[in-house]
């Protein structure tokens, strides 16, 4: 050939190489166009789904139509067993979609299923891959190979998609495999966001159960504090959580005498409640027709030994309060001794030997007696009061407790409750509460005030 003829020719051959290059450009734009378009349609057709197990049904009936396979499933992770779960499918038979619904595949199960676990990448297993399909999986399908995708959201593992081989264990075309890892990642979100509504609607339903128990635990709690001349009363209650264990009480069992109740059983949220509830009860039933603190607290025992099952005990402080003599005797079920401040701003501890009750059969009470005179304060409370803690841990303790009311004593017993409560607060500061603080304060007034 002429030099004039190889240089025709090769410009032609460079025009040939452009034109080539031009269709390889067009027919790639035109294949990302289309994947785009394929996870655009996914993506909108889970986005517009309110229900996380309608947007999974609409991902497993689009696949095959997007991808050319025709069976597609979508196994969920339950870590708490380390398996996987049936979950939506298509393309399965009635039976065999049956039986994919119930099925559990545990991770050690397989090499396969290991993988699944263990990759971020598509897996492939049966004919022509390095792993064996598991039976129960290629009974389900029917096919010599699949594809399973790990599905991955916010880092961790939530579930698998399996669907036949586009290749029959070969190598899986490009364009296939970014529709199916595009799918792949909308299913994921579309399962996770499944676990955060449903984890969401549980925790608002338990609200709106603890918002119900705590009314019904306020309505356990007198609403009015006994008006005796001569004598204020006044009492509060602070729950940690929406429901606790602590409550106080007062009942009269006779024309002079009062009972009087501090409680807090040793546990929170609802099971103390639940068992406050009872204790409270059987307090009252076994008060009103007892003489004595001790008897009423022993019995009490015996029939929460007796009818209870549960691990939960309860320390009680129960005195019977005679508003003639201004005399109360009181026994202690291994609860905090109560303060009493004195006209003068001394201060003593009203201990009583006792065992809290649910505990053991057979408890030995110790009951005292003491004589509130006029301008003496009485203040009957649970541990969370002394043992409210600030950031450095330094505790309220009786220590703050008695100064408090000591500097209080010459108010009402409503402002004595409150200041108690503003000192608490002001201690510890913006530190939340890890227990329920329950108190009763009882004043027996000086003479001429009514």
């Amino acid at each position: 050939m002429t030099n004039r003829k190889i240089e025709l020719v090769s410009g032609i051959a460079n025009q040939a190489a452009l034109a080539i290059e031009s269709a390889q450009l067009t027919a790639a734009q035109q294949e990302e166009a289309w994947v785009t378009t394929a996870l655009l349609q996914v993506a909108e057709a889970v986005n517009t789904q309110v229900d996380p197990v309608q947007s999974l049904e609409t991902v497993v009936r689009l696949t095959p139509l997007l991808v050319g396979v025709e069976r597609c499933a979508v196994l969920k992770w339950d870590e708490n067993h380390t398996c996987f779960t049936g979950g939506p499918s298509w393309g399965l038979t009635p039976e065999a979609k049956t039986t994919f619904d119930s099925v559990s595949l545990y991770a050690e199960d397989g090499r396969f299923l290991m993988r699944l676990v263990e990759a971020s990448e598509a897996v492939s297993c049966g004919v022509g891959a390095d792993c064996p399909l598991p039976p129960m999986l290629q009974k389900i399908f029917e096919s010599p190979a699949l594809l399973g995708l790990p599905l991955i959201a916010r880092g961790h593992l939530v579930g698998a998609m399996l669907v036949d081989h586009p290749a029959l264990g070969g190598q899986v075309d490009q364009r296939r495999l970014n529709i199916l890892s595009g799918i792949a990642h909308q299913t994921a979100l579309a399962l996770e966001n499944g676990r955060l509504l449903a984890e969401a609607a549980a925790a608002e339903r338990m609200e709106r159960e603890l918002e119900v128990a705590r009314g019904i635990q306020t309505s356990f709690l007198p609403d009015t504090f006994p008006s005796v001349p001569g004598w204020d009363v006044a009492a509060f209650y602070r729950a940690a959580r929406q429901v606790g264990g602590d409550f106080y009480d007062f009942f009269q069992i006779d024309e002079n005498r009062w009972s009087l109740v501090v409680a807090d059983v040793a546990d929170k949220g609802v099971p103390a409640a639940l068992f406050m509830a009872l204790c409270r009860t059987l307090l009252r039933a076994v008060g009103s027709n007892r003489r004595t603190p001790i008897e009423t607290l022993v019995r009490v025992n015996e029939i929460l030994l007796r009818d209870t099952r549960s691990d939960l005990f309860v320390t009680i402080w129960y005195g019977i309060w005679d508003t003639e003599t201004g005399k109360i005797a009181y026994t202690s079920a291994g609860h905090n001794p109560p303060l009493l401040i004195r006209a003068d701003g001394s201060a003593e501890l009203l201990h009583a030997r006792g065992i809290a009750l649910g505990v053991i059969p057979k408890i030995k009470l110790e009951e005292q007696e003491i004589a509130l005179n006029p301008g003496d304060v009485l203040v009957a409370y649970t541990d969370g009061v002394t043992e409210a803690l600030r950031s450095d841990f330094t505790e309220f303790s009786v220590v703050g407790l008695q100064s408090t009311v000591a500097s209080l004593r010459h108010k009402s017993a409503h402002d004595v409750a409150q200041g108690v409560l503003r000192a608490i607060d002001g201690f510890v500061g913006g530190e939340p509460p890890f227990d329920d603080m329950t108190m009763i304060v009882l004043k027996h007034l000086p003479d001429g005030k009514k």
